[in-house]
């Protein structure tokens, strides 16, 4: 042929001084192995040169961007030069005349219950780089394919802009995947950062009690909407933390992993209720401690408390549409998806956090946040929030979250090659697709949508 083949291309591109590929070191390359796959690749008939027609010289070009993006992560990892880059375009054809091979038998069988995982990284990076190189070292990888009941649930959750991506997390393995914005503007109209209505940036410490400051946060901004205030009055977070669930606090006493703790996990609209049946007080310097005991000294509850009014309702959802509304009156809490090590590497407002990216990312639980508006950021629609883990967090204590990443965690079927839905969804578990936040919470204020009375668990917050 006068034109070279598509995995051809991708070695030509890719010099020696950038030919290295991030790989487990204990993998050796199986020579028999590496000729069968290029006698493959020197042999693909007309039916497979179809295939080669999906590939799209953009997704070539991906290809060979984010194998020079691992250049300095590979060296960085000591991984030796000489023992690499004698593998790194076998690895490369043999990703390639894999993926090829894979899309026409897709197209020959015309498979319409089962949808291919292409298995991509949200970086762009493509996970069969590593399996094929797992591969010629005698294991058989192919990609993941999606049950169609999961697909089915995914696209009517909402319409998909990017194929799911596979991250085979371990105990947590997830599928993350970028939806398509409806056409109406879905911005805020006001940040609230901006006019003064967030409050100050707090730390949590090493306490389980992040709704205690989002909860009181919502409340102090309702106060200031309704001019009972002139400034932010900060309430007390520990307060809540003793006495809204004494239930929740045995258990943690009985159960909880932690001695030294009596914090909980809880819903943050259990909080908003308990701040108007009950009341809060105002946060002291001693409150505002992050190394308080959460379970010698309880605050009194003889002093001066703060209510919300009889008259007022709450309410929560998941949907971008309520939270625009609900932002029309003052901040909303919202419930935020945390993976690390992205979480901690974020570090300023010149980026997103956008959830898991490799296999080696670690679910973290939840954790109750404060929205203060929707904007457009590098074409994209985020959230920027407040923390509340101090002011290192993020950039002084803010962040930008994605609103467009969706998760969801699944089942993976060695057996069958296949991903599913959850048959046993834990407390923590991401059973149904979700966005990085959800669980949008606050006041309503009449044209927000009705409140809504939850029967579902409670998830634990961090």
């Amino acid at each position: 042929m006068a034109s070279s083949s598509s995995s051809e291309r991708v070695a030509s591109e890719i010099t020696p001084a950038d030919s290295r590929i991030v790989a487990d070191s204990k993998h050796k390359m199986d020579l028999s192995a590496l000729a069968e796959v290029k006698n493959r690749e020197d042999s693909l008939n007309k039916d497979v040169q179809i295939a080669k027609e999906c590939i799209s010289s953009q997704e070539i070009d991906d290809l060979v961007a984010a194998t020079k993006r691992l250049v300095v992560e590979s060296s960085e990892a000591g991984f030796d030069e000489d023992s690499i880059k004698k593998r790194d375009k076998a690895a490369l054809i043999a990703s390639i005349a894999k993926l090829e091979s894979e899309l026409h038998e897709i197209r020959a069988e015309g498979q319409e219950d089962i949808l291919v995982c292409p298995n991509f990284y949200p970086t762009g990076l493509s996970k069969n780089v590593k399996t094929d190189a797992e591969a010629l070292g005698g294991s058989s990888v192919q990609e993941p394919k999606i049950d169609w009941k999961l697909t089915a649930e995914i696209d009517f959750t909402s319409p998909t802009s990017t194929p799911p991506a596979f991250i085979n997390i371990v105990d947590h393995p997830c599928l993350l995947w970028d939806v398509k914005y409806p056409k109406k503007d879905l911005t805020s109209e006001t940040n609230w950062k901006d006019e003064g209505r967030g409050g100050p940036v707090r730390n949590q410490g090493d306490h389980d009690n992040c709704w205690t400051y989002s909860a009181t946060d919502v409340y102090s901004s309702h106060r200031l909407r309704n001019e009972e205030d002139e400034a932010f009055r900060v309430m007390s977070a520990r307060y809540l933390t003793f006495y809204v669930s004494k239930e929740e606090r045995e258990r943690e006493r009985r159960h909880g992993d932690r001695n030294t703790h009596h914090c909980h996990g809880f819903r943050v609209i259990h909080g908003l209720r308990f701040i108007k049946e009950h009341g809060v007080p105002e946060e002291s310097p001693r409150d505002a401690k992050t190394d308080y005991s959460c379970i010698k000294n309880p605050p009194s509850r003889t002093q001066k408390l703060f209510h919300f009014g009889a008259d007022v309702e709450f309410m929560e959802s998941d949907k971008i549409e309520d939270l625009q509304k609900m932002l029309l009156h003052q901040p909303v809490s919202a419930n935020m998806i945390l993976y690390y090590p992205e979480y901690d590497k974020i570090l300023t407002l010149e980026e997103i956090y956008e959830g898991p990216t490799s296999e080696k990312s670690l679910y973290g639980g939840i954790h109750a946040v404060l929205v203060l508006a929707i904007i457009r950021f590098l074409g994209k629609l985020v959230a920027l929030v407040k923390l509340s883990h101090g002011t290192k967090a993020g950039e002084s204590g803010y962040m930008y979250v994605s609103l467009s990443k969706m998760i969801v965690n699944v089942e993976y079927s060695v057996e069958k090659n296949l991903l599913c839905q959850l048959k046993r969804k834990t407390e923590d578990a991401i059973a149904e697709p979700s966005y990085l936040l959800r669980n949008f919470t606050g006041v309503n204020y009449g044209d927000s949508p009705v409140a809504v009375a939850r029967t579902s668990k409670k998830r634990k917050l961090n």
